[in-house]
């Protein structure tokens, strides 16, 4: 029982010495990464005694929204400060200041209701739910303009504040909700 233990311990020094010799071979120094084409310079942290300072936030009519599933507040009719959109041969309105992303949601779920209408819900995790209702208590008679990857999914009235976290965005078929969905879950 002890020759075998010996034996398995002399053969893990010899593997491992093996490396070594290896490494040695092809050139890798100890303490270098297996792809040598890889700038050795990158700074991983602020050199000593600098401080970090914080890149300046743009203001709200600079920001780019980059997301696959972006829903903007927006108006079917022209709103002062929005931007005009057409899509699908329909114009619309979108504040880019005010929107809410891919990162907003903890699921998708394409769902039929009790009429067998095919939906796609939107499922906000809490900070999201909260962006939700902040956003649709401020803009009754305004819609949301749901879109994925630039491209137009649906308009939805905002007639109420929406305090549950779940947004239904209507589909014009079963297999159009399950696209949206996988789309959306996959991140596209």
């Amino acid at each position: 029982m002890r020759l075998s233990r010996l034996s398995i311990c002399l053969g893990l020094v010899t593997v491992l010495s093996g490396c070594q010799v290896i490494d040695r071979v092809m050139g890798i120094t100890s303490g270098s990464t297996a792809s040598s084409s890889l700038p050795s310079d990158i700074p991983t942290a602020p050199p000593p005694n600098q401080t970090q300072t914080k890149a300046p936030t743009p203001k709200p009519s600079q920001q780019k929204v980059s997301s696959s599933l972006v829903i903007y507040v927006g108006a079917t009719s022209e709103v002062s400060g929005y931007t005009q959109v057409t899509q699908k041969g329909r114009t619309v309105y979108v504040d880019p200041t005010q929107t809410l992303v891919y990162t907003d949601l903890s699921n998708t779920l394409a769902v039929l209701d009790e009429s067998n209408n095919p939906y796609v819900n939107l499922v906000f995790s809490q900070a999201g739910a909260q962006k939700l209702s902040a956003l649709t208590a401020k803009n009754v008679g305004k819609s949301l303009i749901v879109t994925l990857n630039n491209e137009l999914i649906s308009i939805l009235k905002i007639d109420a504040r929406n305090s549950n976290g779940i947004l239904h965005v209507p589909m014009k078929s079963v297999s159009d909700a399950q696209t949206v969905e996988r789309r959306i879950l996959d991140g596209e």
